[in-house]
């Protein structure tokens, strides 16, 4: 890709989210059409969670992602930023590492192409401002926790389970725990708004290296994501 495209801590991210676990079926779980029995109160099944996430038009997110140590045991932490157009299966986010000059501006065009540019935080009189935007085919899916559409997927599928695990606050809202394991996908632990909606993903992959969070808030705010016009494919 060009220059600095995705940028060495965004390539990493982009990367790591492709990775895949698979979970597997526990004592006191519950089939994603029913809800689990291990709790006390208002238990939310799979298929209302997906349902409720689904009737929001737009929502903002905001992630941190821990990457496998390096080859000095250095843990690489990036943090992202952005929203998501439920109805029109856009996402928008910047990302950013510790140590880094700029930031990553990524847009999702679900089922289309992956729009990337790289801004320097403080460009010097010679440098520009980074590279314009290109684009890649979206030939990959960026893992729970980015798009809408592939956070819902990751929670749907036969022999997906949910187990009541703890009642958090995320962000001042009171949010219930759960976790969710089988049918061949990542294990994943969500939190849920008394709506049922999506609050907060954290799943574990590559050999439990690497931990993605994200928060998820401002649903329905007004999010307009606008493709860039006129911009070249990414070169290698």
């Amino acid at each position: 890709m060009r220059g600095s495209h995705l940028g060495r801590a965004c390539a990493a991210l982009a990367v790591a989210l492709l990775g895949c676990g698979c979970g597997s079926a526990s004592e006191g779980h519950s089939s994603a059409g029913s809800t689990s029995t291990t709790s006390k109160g208002h238990v939310a099944s799979l298929a209302s969670i997906i349902e409720a996430t689904q009737r929001e038009r737009t929502v903002r997110f905001s992630g941190t992602s821990v990457l496998p140590p390096d080859s000095t045991g250095r843990r690489l932490t990036i943090d992202l930023w952005g929203a998501t157009d439920l109805r029109t299966n856009r996402t928008e986010f910047e990302s950013s590492s510790p140590g880094q000059p700029g930031h990553e501006d990524t847009i999702f065009d679900e089922g289309s192409r992956v729009y990337s540019r790289y801004l320097l935080t403080d460009p010097g009189p010679h440098t520009g401002t980074g590279a314009p935007w290109c684009w890649l085919p979206a030939k990959h899916s960026p893992g729970p926790g980015i798009t809408g559409q592939n956070t819902l997927a990751s929670l749907s599928g036969s022999n997906r389970r949910i187990q009541y695990i703890d009642q958090e606050v995320v962000r001042g809202v009171v949010t219930t725990q759960y976790r969710v394991t089988g049918g061949g996908k990542p294990p994943l632990d969500i939190w849920t708004d008394a709506q049922d909606r999506l609050r907060r993903l954290r799943w574990t992959h590559g050999g439990d290296q690497q931990t993605d969070t994200t928060d998820f808030f401002n649903f329905d705010a007004p999010v307009t994501i606008t493709i860039p016009t006129n911009a070249p494919p990414c070169r290698p």
